[in-house]
């Protein structure tokens, strides 16, 4: 008898776990999908471009830092050395780069929609929708 409740045991942890994993991942998804796509690459990329278009597609990769000075070992300035870096040009992105990053963008484009209408068919904003699902997933956890 202890085996068996046991084992019924284990199987309710089990499915309660499950549960736990799918409404994190619902949430998770519901909270990436809620940023529009035109904010999408500057929200959760913006280090990465420096530039983007009308739709909020990258244009040009953020500008990279200039290569320290070199320290002189005579300890006094090199002569004809600049006398601080200049800062690199940000460079436009190539095509390859390009053609990634639409069609995430047409990806997020799609989850975004789906969300709105997710959220529209609960009768909530997006926001509220996104909020509902992580307390359902607190709650969840809380009782484990």
């Amino acid at each position: 008898m202890a085996d068996k409740a046991e084992k019924e045991a284990e199987a309710k942890k089990a499915k309660h776990a499950k549960e736990v994993a799918k409404a994190s991942k619902k949430w998770s998804d519901a909270a990436a999908a809620a940023i529009p796509p035109k904010d999408f690459f500057c929200t959760t990329r913006g280090a990465e471009f420096s530039a983007y278009d009308a739709e909020g597609l990258p244009t040009h990769a953020a500008a990279k830092p200039p290569p320290a000075p070199a320290a002189s070992n005579e300890g006094g300035s090199a002569e004809g050395a600049p006398s601080a870096a200049t800062p690199a040009e940000p460079e436009p992105l190539a095509k390859s780069a390009l053609k990634k990053l639409q069609k995430a963008l047409e990806k997020q484009g799609k989850d975004h929609e789906k969300v709105i209408a997710e959220a529209a068919a609960a009768g909530l904003t997006v926001e509220a929708y996104v909020e509902t699902l992580a307390a359902a997933l607190a709650v969840l956890q809380a009782s484990e």
